[in-house]
């Protein structure tokens, strides 16, 4: 997974390593923050309200959304998805939700999942709601520029598309 911030300073790369690594590119030689899931790492999203937190998420060893503090490196909160996370992005107009693709699971194949997060760190990070889809497992997720729709790929070449929110 690759991520730019939305200033084009960072660069958020998840790999099959298990690491999450950040990169300052005023200082490009080596990065500045190395952060680590239990399993491949392709889905990242930066928050769009606070450049300074980024949520990734893992595969099916792992299975967790994370949302790191990337000034420390150290995680701020986590949370199990229960399947594969295969695409993150955050909720319209500053909201502190998310909203993850999902792949392979033990519970079943493909869905969307929507967690918040608790920004005063008392509840930390918590799903509130599920979806599964047709058509099998989702490979990747992107987001609308204005966040409010998703589009999601499956193996089986079906693309779907999701209003999620209302356009402010």
């Amino acid at each position: 997974g690759l991520r730019w911030r939305d200033d084009g300073l960072y660069l958020a790369s998840g790999s099959n390593d298990n690491n999450l690594l950040l990169w300052d590119l005023r200082r490009a030689d080596c990065p500045c923050h190395s952060m680590v899931h239990r399993a491949a790492i392709k889905a990242i999203a930066w928050c769009p309200t606070r450049r300074d937190f980024l949520a990734s998420g893992a595969g099916t060893a792992d299975r967790r959304v994370r949302i790191w503090n990337t000034i420390t490196g150290a995680p701020v909160a986590s949370c199990s998805t229960g399947a594969q996370v295969t695409g993150l992005t955050w909720a319209p107009d500053g909201t502190s939700e998310l909203v993850a693709s999902l792949g392979w699971s033990t519970l079943s194949v493909g869905g969307l999942c929507a967690l918040r997060w608790d920004r005063t760190g008392v509840g930390g990070l918590d799903v509130v709601a599920r979806a599964w889809t047709r058509g099998g497992r989702i490979l990747n997720l992107a987001s609308s520029p204005d966040r409010t729709r998703v589009a999601l790929t499956s193996p089986n070449e079906r693309f779907q598309l999701f209003q999620l929110y209302d356009s402010p």
